[in-house]
């Protein structure tokens, strides 16, 4: 999976900071099931959605090339 933000749709890495909608930044830790964890200014970890630090979740293999292999394999176990 790739975390990408929604202003530059620039990758976000480990350490990054990131914002919610007022204005607190967080720096970026890692990815855990469907939540993002983070470390608060006042630093205290915190799980938070994706969408309420302005960032989206990208799943590598539904890129259209990842969806052609797909396709294919599925044609072929048919």
């Amino acid at each position: 999976m790739q975390i990408k933000r929604y202003l530059d749709d620039k990758a976000v890495a480990k350490g990054d900071k990131l914002f919610n909608s007022q204005g607190e930044a967080f720096e970026f830790v890692d990815f855990e099931g469907s939540q993002l964890t983070a470390i608060s200014s006042a630093n205290l970890t915190v799980l938070k959605a994706p969408a309420d630090l302005g960032c989206y979740v990208l799943h590598k293999n539904r890129t259209e090339l990842g969806l052609a292999k797909e396709h294919l394999r599925s044609y072929w176990d048919n």
